[in-house]
């Protein structure tokens, strides 16, 4: 049989109230503590920031972009002849000189061509030799019957004159001074007629030799331009300078035209700068840059900027006006900086990590003399590789957080420790 116990009921609701009065007493102290409590400042690690000062003055704005260096002087050598590789002398890399052999080439078709062309250059020599001979002596033949025909017509002009005188005193008949007449006048017809046959034999013989001085000129001819061909076969650089590009191998078939190598002057470089095509439209033919070619810095002038856009970029060709760093050598990585203008009197500070020309951003502002950092908002201008221009939000002297602050997006305020 149960026994009632009001004393243990009342215990119950007692405590049951109680713990009630507590959980509320309890809320309500966290609901005043998370409307009275103030965070303090987000705590980073000094080595992980980069600060910057803002400052007053001229700024300088430039155009960054990297490229290479490239001969400005470039020859290529060609085959004079077609051929078969047999001896490759010098290789990419190598200096040479205008005699250099780079490679041997052998060809024993045009050998064969050029001992042909040797003995038909030998045999038009024999022919212009005699044919030269037969009609020399021929002409002088020719000379010979005319100067036995003059000296005829003058004994007979003589013997005209002569008998001419005799019949004038009766001591000669009319026939015969007639006759001595006629036969110097036949003789005079017949020496006109052999000097024109002279002249045209004279001229005749001049051009059978100019004829064959001509077909023995044209087998020389071609006899050199064989034993050119194969003197080519042993390919020159032809030029002074650096070999850059040679890549034939032994037994390799190469064609009448083909180049064969490719040679530099290593003293002549230019650099080819690739520019973003949204900066390339600021440049303009003629402007400085500076050429950093890790053994050292030299500079040059814009001399071409490349119309067309590839992947995003414009090449840009700058030609060195100073000397080039030692070990500067063609196809070397470069980086260049190009001069667009020098900004006076405007506020500036070292380019912040994803700063942007004419935009508007929060950036962390240092409190003077202090490390507690607060966002403030700041209006950017022209940009440099470096240096970005302030516009609004900051004046010289102000210290700002140039480092990446993504990860601080939420906080207000930073305490750099």
């Amino acid at each position: 049989m149960d026994i009632a116990r009001p004393d243990l009921a009342k215990k119950h609701k007692n405590k049951t109230i109680i713990m009630t009065i507590a959980g509320l007493i309890a809320f309500l102290s966290i609901v005043v503590f998370l409307l009275l409590y103030k965070p303090g400042p987000y705590e980073v690690d000094k080595d992980l920031v980069f600060i910057g000062e803002v400052k007053q003055g001229e700024m300088l704005q430039q155009i960054g972009g990297v490229g290479v260096l490239e001969a400005a002087e470039i020859r290529w050598v060609s085959a004079a002849t077609s051929g078969r590789v047999e001896r490759v002398f010098v290789l990419a890399g190598a200096p040479v000189e205008p005699d250099t052999v780079i490679v041997e080439l052998s060809n024993p078709e045009l050998m064969q061509q050029k001992q042909n062309a040797q003995l038909q250059v030998e045999t038009d020599k024999a022919n212009f030799t005699v044919r030269k001979a037969r009609l020399e002596s021929s002409l002088l033949q020719n000379q010979s019957d005319l100067t036995r025909l003059e000296s005829d017509y003058q004994q007979a002009k003589l013997n005209a004159e002569i008998d001419k005188q005799l019949l004038e005193q009766g001591l000669e008949s009319i026939q015969t001074s007639q006759r001595s007449s006629l036969r110097a006048k036949q003789l005079a017809t017949q020496l006109e007629f052999e000097k024109q046959r002279f002249e045209f034999a004279k001229t005749s013989t001049q051009a059978e030799i100019t004829a064959e001085q001509a077909r023995l000129a044209q087998s020389q001819a071609r006899l050199k331009l064989l034993a050119s061909q194969v003197d080519a076969l042993a390919v020159k650089a032809g030029y002074s300078g650096l070999l850059q590009k040679q890549n034939l191998k032994e037994g390799e078939r190469v064609t009448l035209g083909q180049s064969l190598a490719q040679v530099v002057n290593p003293k002549s470089l230019k650099a080819r700068i690739l520019i973003s095509e949204h900066q390339a439209q600021l440049l303009s033919i003629g402007l400085h840059a500076q050429i950093d070619t890790s053994n050292g810095t030299t500079y040059g002038q814009i001399a071409r900027i490349d119309p067309n856009v590839e992947a995003g970029n414009v090449i840009v060709d700058v030609t060195i006006t100073q000397e080039l760093p030692a070990g500067a050598r063609p196809n070397s990585t470069i980086e260049a900086s190009i001069e667009i203008s020098r900004i006076e009197n405007t506020t500036y500070v070292s380019r912040p990590i994803f700063s942007e020309a004419n935009t508007k951003v929060e950036v962390f502002k240092l409190a003077a003399d202090s490390n507690i950092a607060e966002r403030v908002k700041v209006s950017y201008g022209r940009t440099s590789i470096d240096k970005i221009e302030i516009m609004q939000g900051l004046t010289a002297g102000d210290r700002i957080i140039l480092s990446d602050t993504s990860e601080w997006s939420k906080h207000q305020k930073i305490v750099i420790n």
